[in-house]
């Protein structure tokens, strides 16, 4: 082989080879640029498979319901359900059966919940939480002010009371209309006789017989106590037994009562100077900022 033949043949090996590396290189870059889409478009379509909430979906949600004090008065949550010292109740929180705690499910823009939950939870994904104050407006509206009403420290009460026969049985449980008879009273808790019956008319008489400085638990579930400071012996209607509430400044919104008919009311306010406390019935979270701490578990998208 010629000295000028095997250097053309070089070249041309030169320039196999050359060709050869452009392609690698080609081939590489492009395969970078494609891995580099390939994962964009992957992420974009996981963030594209992400469920938010938007009206119309099914919505299941953990939640702690609270008043700005920190107080509890619902909550999806059974450890929290249980947990007095983390998690300090309000008056009327209620505790359920243990079952009974499972993510609260409803149809956003239904108006099977309050507004201002609703608006909550527009937008969140599964599993995310979010803490949102929602004023009275959008919770529970403002309180009725008809249904806040004032009572006195001290009253008076007769020291004889004249019923009909058949609201005397109704009101105290049956107890035979008879004269000399004695029964106790359920709402004052003292002793009480029967002094007269009259059959003809239909009424009956009975003489209230607390004791003098006597203390009576009239709400035993609160240790609601009453003093007896006076008792008129006046004869007939205008004897009188003088009742001082034993309530202070410090039971204020730490006593709730559950009456006989069903009605509940707070003490919301007690005046010790004035004699007065105060009674609302309305429930207690109505005309109250609430704050609820809200995680998504689950979406049903709707249609």
């Amino acid at each position: 082989m010629t000295f000028k033949k095997r250097i053309s043949e070089d070249k041309k090996a030169m320039g196999k080879a050359t060709l050869a590396l452009l392609i690698v290189g080609v081939l590489l870059v492009t395969g970078v640029a494609y891995a580099g889409y390939s994962f964009y478009s992957d992420d974009k379509d996981k963030k594209d498979e992400v469920k938010v909430v938007e009206e119309g979906d099914r919505v299941e949600c953990d939640y702690i319901g609270a008043f700005t004090d920190g107080r509890v008065f619902d909550t999806s949550l059974l450890d929290v359900a249980h947990d007095n010292v983390n998690y300090p109740k309000a008056l009327q929180f209620s505790l359920r059966a243990d079952h009974g705690y499972v993510p609260y499910s409803f149809t956003v823009g239904s108006g099977t919940t309050i507004e201002g939950w609703q608006d909550a939870v527009m937008g969140m994904s599964v599993g995310q939480t979010k803490v949102v104050r929602i004023e009275p407006a959008k919770a529970y509206g403002e309180s009725n002010p008809d249904l806040i009403l004032k009572g006195s420290l001290t009253v008076d009460v007769p020291l004889y009371s004249t019923l009909d026969l058949m609201v005397f049985q109704e009101q105290f449980y049956g107890v035979a209309p008879t004269v000399g008879g004695s029964f106790y009273h359920p709402a004052w808790k003292w002793y009480c006789e029967v002094t007269d019956v009259q059959k003809e008319s239909g009424t009956i008489t009975f003489k209230n017989m607390p004791d003098l400085n006597g203390i009576y638990t009239i709400y035993e579930k609160v240790n609601w106590q009453v003093r007896i400071t006076n008792i008129d012996q006046t004869a007939g209607i205008g004897g009188k037994i003088t009742v001082k509430h034993l309530l202070s400044n410090e039971d204020a919104n730490n006593i709730m009562i559950q009456e006989a008919d069903g009605s509940q009311f707070i003490v919301t306010e007690v005046n010790e100077e004035a004699g007065t406390y105060t009674m609302d019935y309305n429930r207690e979270v109505v005309g109250k900022t609430l704050v609820f701490k809200i995680t998504i578990t689950d979406i049903v998208k709707a249609g």
